[in-house]
């Protein structure tokens, strides 16, 4: 009996302590103001998410005054595993998802080549942070693209 009481304060206090994840569905405008894209300061990015935990299908949307919008959907997963997919410059490449906390962190290998992006959602749910940062032939990069929800 004894067991059973304690089995279920331990199962209670589990799901108490278990936070919910956040869901990434929307659609997500960059706010250039706040955000360090790189060497173009004319790059547009948008991103229409569908988030259906362990499923994220992420249709990207990017342009810039020299460069014509263009769009590209991946579908990824929040399983840990590496999952191949193709970059829009058609480079194959392995990446993973994983949780750590509130963060979504998409990990990236090819070769000698790896990146790492974070998304984190602020506590109101209407600006998606994502921090991205990698290392390869030209050395390291680092941006930030803050995106307000539409």
């Amino acid at each position: 009996m004894w067991i059973s009481a304690l089995l279920s304060a331990c199962l209670a206090f589990a799901a108490a302590g278990a936070q919910p994840k956040p869901d990434f569905t929307g659609t997500w405008k960059q706010d250039s103001s706040r955000s360090t894209p790189g060497a173009d300061p004319t790059f547009r990015y948008s991103n229409v998410v569908v988030h259906r935990e362990p499923r994220l299908v992420v249709t990207t949307i990017t342009g810039s005054r020299t460069k014509p919008d263009s769009a590209s959907t991946q579908t990824f997963f929040t399983d840990r595993k590496p999952h191949p997919i193709v970059l829009r410059n058609g480079i194959q490449v392995d990446m993973s998802l994983r949780w750590e906390g509130d963060k979504l962190i998409f990990q990236t290998q090819a070769g000698a080549l790896s990146a790492e992006e974070t998304w984190s959602l602020s506590e109101d749910g209407k600006t998606l942070t994502k921090i991205r940062t990698g290392a390869g032939l030209t050395g390291e990069t680092h941006e930030k693209y803050v995106l307000e929800k539409q």
